[in-house]
């Protein structure tokens, strides 16, 4: 995965604009560092997604005997209850184990894999392929299209799939979640640099909320010429690293449903965070 995350890098500093893919931010001590941006009170993503399946996951979990949790949220466990087995699906082999270590009483399995990429699950009996915590949002549109119909050409007939996803338009609250007064947004955002060998001092973090296109976008700019893995940065250049879209529930319903799958129920919060319950068709 090392040489994979060399390659899709490097080939993304040299394009123009430069850009990192966000899957990789969670590198290393990424998914760790994240952890801390969720615990921050500016993230209302973690916390109204905790009150959701605390309200909801006994209805979202009846009848289900696996727990597919693609991308390793650490809320995913709530949702295990009296299930017989946990799979965690992501690129990062050290959030797999941490994720496997959560639960206890289960069988678990380890998939590392791109959800970009075919993909193979384990697990027995009917199953829950559960993706939290607005990652299915840090998916361009044609991306997301490529990650439904992974994830639907695995799922066979009793398989659900519940996303989260903010369907908030409140542009200041999510601008102010990036840029929580800890510094615990930016210090995960700055991370990649330091994977990379460059000095994360010699950048700003930027994330700005951009209305039109409703995402949240995420730079590092250069506050002068620096070498990331080997590409020359210059003075005042950006790195896009992230982009956050916040979509309608039409969006939703109709990049299910060109992926095979229906939109069946749709769980909101007052903060607009929501859970989408899908099923195949």
């Amino acid at each position: 995965m090392r040489e994979r995350f060399d390659s899709e890098v490097l080939a993304a500093l040299r394009s123009k604009p430069k850009y990192i893919p966000s899957k990789w931010l969670y590198a290393g001590d990424g998914a760790a560092l994240f952890a801390e941006v969720t615990a921050q009170p500016e993230y209302y993503i973690a916390a109204a997604e905790t009150c959701l399946l605390a309200e909801h996951s006994q209805d979202l979990t009846e009848g289900v005997g696996t727990l597919v949790d693609l991308g390793c949220c650490d809320r995913s466990p709530a949702l295990v209850g009296n299930m017989t087995c946990y799979v965690a699906v992501d690129t990062n082999p050290r959030a797999i184990e941490t994720a496997r270590g959560a639960v206890s009483g289960l069988t678990t399995y380890g998939v590392q894999a791109d959800l970009l990429d075919n993909f193979e699950v384990p697990g027995p009996g009917a199953r829950l392929f559960a993706l939290l915590g607005q990652t299915y949002g840090n998916f361009d549109e044609q991306s997301r299209c490529v990650l439904l119909r992974n994830v639907r050409s695995v799922m066979g007939d009793g398989d659900r799939l519940l996303i989260g996803v903010d369907l908030s338009e409140d542009g200041a609250r999510i601008e102010a979640a990036y840029n929580d007064a800890a510094g615990a947004s930016e210090r995960f955002g700055l991370e990649i640099l330091t994977t990379l060998g460059a000095d994360p001092r010699s950048f700003d973090y930027v994330a700005k909320w951009d209305g039109r296109s409703r995402a949240l976008r995420i730079s590092l700019r250069a506050k002068h010429d620096e070498q990331v893995g080997g590409v020359v940065v210059a003075e005042g250049e950006a790195i896009l690293i992230a982009e956050s879209y916040r979509l309608s529930v039409a969006q939703l319903s109709a990049e299910l449903k060109r992926a095979g799958l229906v939109l069946r129920r749709v769980e909101s919060h007052t903060s607009g965070y929501a859970l989408i319950n899908a099923a195949t068709l």
